[in-house]
């Protein structure tokens, strides 16, 4: 995983001044709203991509506001 695109806005929103909220998608297309939240850190961890192979993932550590 490479800190790119949205990964990278995930992990230096405060640096560029951005605020980070966070949506669940729910039934029918809908997407639930989870509320604002803080980057605390990240850890790398083994996961699937969307075919069902291996790769390395990033999983960030946020903190509710």
């Amino acid at each position: 995983m490479k800190f790119t695109l949205g990964n990278r806005a995930i992990r230096d929103h405060q640096i560029d001044g951005k605020e980070l909220h966070l949506f669940r998608k729910a039934n029918s297309g809908l997407y639930e709203y989870l509320g604002q939240f803080l980057y605390q850190s990240y850890v790398i961890e083994d996961g699937f991509d969307f075919e069902h192979r291996p790769r390395k993932v990033i999983r960030f550590i946020l903190k509710k506001v």
